[in-house]
């Protein structure tokens, strides 16, 4: 899921190596490729997609039915080459899809040593492959640990209410600080 004329960024070429890996050993994955942009992008992304097995862009998609696919993915692989916090994927745990994401980058630090986060080399592909079988293998137990962390106390930090109020809180500590 991202907005196509970061294709480079967003790692497609590698997303699409570490399918066509996955391919050359009897399991094509079925990888939707979310989002839109421009004419130029969109044909390059196209192409990327036509030439690897089980790949497909299917465009736009709302928040609710994003979310829907999330939720009925085996995983949300997005391997950036630079990314920065990164909400989609803490949206996609909320959703209920295990991350396979940018080793020190995005939400690197936050999960670390948990089942339903993969860190991977966006460089390798066959890093980024592994981690997609791995989660294909298991898929059942890394989401029932991404169930258990749902309700856990560590997972109320990126709710919406406890942002909002840890926001209200720094802005109420910064205005007394100011006076």
């Amino acid at each position: 899921a991202f907005h196509l004329d970061g294709y480079r960024n967003k790692n497609l070429l590698g997303i699409s190596k570490a399918v066509a890996i996955l391919a050359e050993h009897g399991s094509t994955p079925a990888c939707s490729i979310v989002g839109s942009g421009s004419s130029a992008a969109l044909r390059t992304c196209r192409s990327i997609a036509a030439r690897t097995p089980g790949m497909e862009l299917v465009g736009y998609r709302d928040f609710d039915e994003l979310i829907q696919m999330m939720n009925s993915s085996i995983a949300m692989v997005l391997p950036s080459r630079r990314e920065s916090f990164g909400l989609v994927f803490v949206e996609a745990l909320m959703a209920g899809a295990p991350i396979i994401y940018p080793r020190r980058a995005g939400v690197s630090g936050y999960f670390d040593g948990a089942g339903f986060a993969i860190p991977v080399s966006p460089a390798d592909p066959r890093d980024i492959a592994n981690a997609m079988a791995h989660v294909a293998s298991h898929e059942a137990s890394i989401k029932s640990q991404l169930a258990n962390w749902q309700d856990s106390h560590d997972a109320q930090r990126f709710k919406q209410a406890v942002i909002s109020e840890t926001f209200a809180a720094g802005l109420s500590e910064a205005a007394v600080s100011r006076s």
